[in-house]
């Protein structure tokens, strides 16, 4: 059956031009660029705390913490930002901040929400340290004086100066899925900081920063510190979230498709077309993206454009960081009637315990994620006749699992894989 994919969020990587025409590579960056492709020829060597909050803070309703995991978006691993949800009466209503001194260096044009103007911003404050901003409604007077707004995916690169607490940007346009108020995405990355908890770092070079992924709150001092904490749906340490949960050996963290090879889904682009079917157990439409590779300098082919569909977490709830979630990418949408992210019921056993000596695990899951807006009361988890499914997983190695869900069946259901099981690698 053909099937529809939602595109959101998705990352696309492009050959581009900076300054002066200079072509800019997009890869992991070198000593002359940065992760996300921009010059670093006069960055500063200087530590960098923020002082000004990324918006007013009487404009925040609430942050919601990074590690996220949400179907619907495209997010099957946990999300490399936060979630700002703000108060706003109008569109453009809410001025997005600079969070310290520092130079726009980079302005992207996002796949279209509802027909609204949607842009990513880059903030340079040091030779490591960046701020970004996604979905933003548009940009300051004093900005779009300095600059003419990309019309296209080939992004804008500069170098324009801000100060601590300027207007950047702005917030306001409420489109239909967000409950009558604004958000947009926050995230810190610092590429002196590599995140310890991928097994296979290399694995994520199509989107080179995520390993560099840091808390904001850690950036700043008190008491703004505190203040902008005090704004966090997440109240246990770390509050700013955590996406990286692999333990090597172990069920935690992240796995990718076999046939695929990296957090993009390299692999299906040498494979061919014909191959996606039978790589992803489903048929991925017609969606597809140029696959660029930065090293030889040379299109590859294509990809899905729904290149988390090759995604398998198992990792812990955002807010609720002792309960266990289960996402999977194949069913980000409820193909076959369920949702991902799932939920296990009595939340056991604990992924980070599993390993090659425990043999088969059966997990009866629920629909997941039942936390979001609800961490300030109290909630009682589903019971087992409210179970979706039962996943059977087996740790073939250290780094190789088999999966296979059977929705609709209890655990009493379930006695071995079938012909349907599934091969996931680091």
């Amino acid at each position: 059956m053909q099937k529809a994919l939602l595109i959101v969020g998705l990352a696309i990587t492009i050959v581009a031009c900076g300054p002066n025409n200079k072509p800019v590579n997009s890869d992991t960056g070198s000593s002359n660029t940065s992760v996300f492709g921009t010059e670093l020829t006069d960055c500063s060597e200087k530590p960098i705390r923020f002082d000004a909050p990324p918006v007013p803070l009487n404009k925040i309703e609430h942050i919601e913490p990074m590690g996220k995991m949400g179907g619907h978006s495209g997010h099957i691993t946990p999300t490399d930002h936060l979630y700002i949800q703000v108060n706003s009466d109008a569109p453009k209503s809410v001025p997005v901040q600079a969070t310290a001194d520092g130079h726009l260096v980079k302005i992207t044009k996002m796949p279209d929400r509802e027909g609204s103007s949607d842009w990513r911003a880059i903030i340079e404050h040091s030779c490591s340290v960046f701020s970004w901003y996604i979905h933003l409604d548009g940009f300051s007077d004093t900005i779009l004086e300095q600059i003419t707004l990309p019309s296209s995916n080939r992004p804008w690169y500069g170098r324009i100066p801000v100060v601590s607490g300027q207007a950047v940007g702005h917030v306001g346009e409420v489109l239909s899925y967000q409950r009558g108020k604004d958000e947009f995405d926050w995230a810190v990355t610092d590429t002196s900081v590599v995140l310890s908890g991928f097994v296979i770092p290399d694995h994520y070079s199509g989107e080179p920063w995520k390993i560099h992924t840091v808390s904001p709150y850690d950036y700043y001092d008190d008491p703004l510190k505190t203040d902008l904490e005090r704004k966090s749906l997440r109240t246990t340490a770390p509050i700013g979230g955590k996406i990286d949960f692999d333990i090597d050996g172990r069920l935690a963290g992240n796995w990718f498709l076999d046939g695929t090879r990296d957090y993009m889904g390299s692999g299906l682009a040498e494979a061919g077309e014909s191959s996606w079917t039978k790589i992803l157990g489903m048929d991925p439409g017609d969606c597809k993206a140029p696959l660029w590779d930065n090293k030889s300098q040379r299109d590859l082919g294509y990809r899905p454009c729904a290149y988390w569909l090759g995604h398998a977490v198992f990792a812990y709830d955002h807010l609720a960081p002792d309960r266990i979630l289960v996402s999977l990418g194949i069913h980000y949408d409820e193909y076959g009637g369920i949702h991902t992210p799932l939920m296990v019921l009595n939340n056991g056993p604990d992924p980070a315990e599993v390993d090659i000596n425990t043999g088969q695990v059966k997990y009866e899951v629920l629909r997941g994620n039942v936390t979001r807006g609800m961490l300030h009361r109290e909630e009682t988890l589903p019971e087992k006749d409210s179970v979706e499914g039962t996943l059977l997983i087996e740790m073939l190695d250290t780094r190789s699992i088999k999966v296979e869900l059977f929705i609709g069946t209890t655990a009493d259901g379930v006695s071995d894989f079938t012909e349907k099981a599934k091969i996931y690698r680091r």
